[in-house]
């Protein structure tokens, strides 16, 4: 949106614009890290959660363990020969 008015403003429309985005991005840097570290991991949380429910996830761990030990297996047979 910024780029359009870029475009078909006046320089002082231009300026002022250019004004507000830099408060913008100031004001944004303002905000303490702390709060924004804490959002980060709930939303982190909230999408592990809806990525892999409870009864998945432990289907999921049971067959990535069984794919392991076959590739243990496989590793020590082609080691033998």
């Amino acid at each position: 949106m910024i780029i359009y008015y870029l475009h078909h403003c006046n320089f002082r429309c231009t300026v002022s614009l250019l004004y507000v985005e830099r408060w913008q991005i100031q004001r944004r840097d303002t905000m303490s890290k702390a709060t924004n570290t804490a959002a980060t991991k709930r939303n982190n949380r909230k999408i592990h959660a809806r990525k892999f429910p409870q009864h998945q996830r432990e289907s999921r761990l049971a067959k990535k363990q069984e794919e392991r030990e076959e590739i243990k297996l496989a590793r020590a047979a082609n080691n033998m020969f």
